[in-house]
């Protein structure tokens, strides 16, 4: 239940690089596909794919500006920050292949011990960090 919490307070952010890391925040907090306690790098990379077909609003298999909602300046930003960060090759769009695959920085972030998996103990201090984050943008 807390981490639900968490996932919705996470997502809850809305500006566009900073929605498209939160965004990556939120995916550790769910992507415990085998309940273990702990978060792999290949369950996060899955939750990636996954994560990847909802961005992906128009199913043509990238990520461009026919996903960001017309309309919705919130969802375009996102869009464009996620193109800007994520486009490895430049052409404007992002593949799942350059989604699923692009650097993991909240992932290494809270790997302390390096093990290519987030414990309960990293998973608490990514929320943590999460919920600070959240706190200082409601003060902007």
């Amino acid at each position: 239940m807390l981490t639900k919490i968490a996932t919705a307070a996470i997502l809850m952010f809305s500006s566009s690089l900073a929605l498209a890391q939160m965004r990556e925040g939120a995916l550790l907090q769910s992507a415990d596909t085998d309940h273990d306690g702990k978060v792999t790098r290949q369950e996060f990379h899955a939750a990636r794919g996954e994560q990847f077909a909802k961005l992906d609003r128009n199913s043509d298999g990238v990520i461009d500006d026919a996903d960001g909602a017309s309309g919705h300046a919130k969802r375009q930003e996102a869009a464009a920050a996620i193109r800007a960060r994520l486009d490895t090759n430049g052409d404007g769009k992002v593949s799942k292949e350059e989604f699923v695959n692009a650097p993991t920085p909240v992932f290494e972030q809270f790997d302390a011990n390096h093990d290519d998996a987030l414990d309960a103990k990293e998973l608490e201090a990514a929320r943590s960090a999460a919920k600070e984050r959240f706190r200082e943008r409601r003060q902007q």
